[in-house]
Order: C-alpha cells, then structure tokens, then sequence
C-alpha cells in the first residue's frame, strides 16, 4: 500500500512539473509594456513663454529591454546604455559609462499607448515633458 501512494504522488510531482513553460520575449513583453523600441514624437518646452506640445519629425529613438538594460536613450547624456527601474510613476535611468554614475530620473506618465517623461533629476527652466511612441 505504501509503494501505491509513494507512485501516486510521485506521479502527481511529475505532472506537476511537467506543465511548467518558458517564459517567452513576447510574454515578457506581454508582463512588461514599456520593453521595446520608443521613438519621441512630440515634445512640450518652455524657455521662458508657454508650454505647448509640437511635433517631433523622426525623433530620437531608445530601446528598453526585457533584462532592464537600455540602449540609445541620450536625452541627458551622452552615454547611450544602462539600466532602468520602473514604477507606476517613475522611471530611473542607470548609465554605465565611466563619466556618467548618477542615475537619472523621470516622472513617468501614461497617454493611451504612449508614454509621458519628465525629467526629475535635472530642473528644466520651465516645463519640459517628452512623448513617446512605441515602434515595435
């Protein structure tokens, strides 16, 4: 009797274990809305006079990827790779090149299927908040 129950539940584990899947980079992508490619396509400065939102023609793009790293966002630096954390408000930017330790970070804010930085870390003159669009 004991031999009975010792393979049932043994069985049990395995088909326990048996349905257990690999992530996939869709799925992470799925889990993680802001992993991709991000190009600005609108922008809202100030130099003294009011804010308005213009186009951005062919804007910079960046790439946020599943492992938190990132490539090519230079709003601020030079540096173009790093790490990031997200919350449902910020967005911190870890640059690793020598020159640049300091994070950066950005109040991060959700316009439909765009998203809405701006930066914390360096005070714009007046306002400065840039929109991205997901390209990928």
């Amino acid at each position: 009797m004991k031999k009975l129950l010792l393979f049932f539940l043994s069985f049990g584990f395995f088909l326990a274990c048996e349905g257990e899947d690999i992530t996939t980079t869709e799925e992470l992508k799925a889990s993680a809305p802001l992993v991709g490619e991000w190009q600005l396509v609108e922008q809202k400065v100030s130099i003294g006079g009011p804010a308005i939102w213009q186009d951005v023609e062919n804007g910079d793009t960046f790439i946020l990827n599943a492992d938190n790293t990132f490539e090519g966002f230079q709003l601020f630096s030079e540096c173009k790779t790093g790490t990031f954390e997200t919350s449902d408000e910020e967005l911190t930017l870890t640059y690793n090149c020598d020159d640049d330790t300091k994070p950066f970070t950005y109040a991060l804010r959700k316009d439909k299927e765009d998203i809405i930085i701006s930066p914390k870390t360096i005070i714009c003159t007046e306002t400065c908040e840039y929109k991205y669009r997901k390209i990928d």
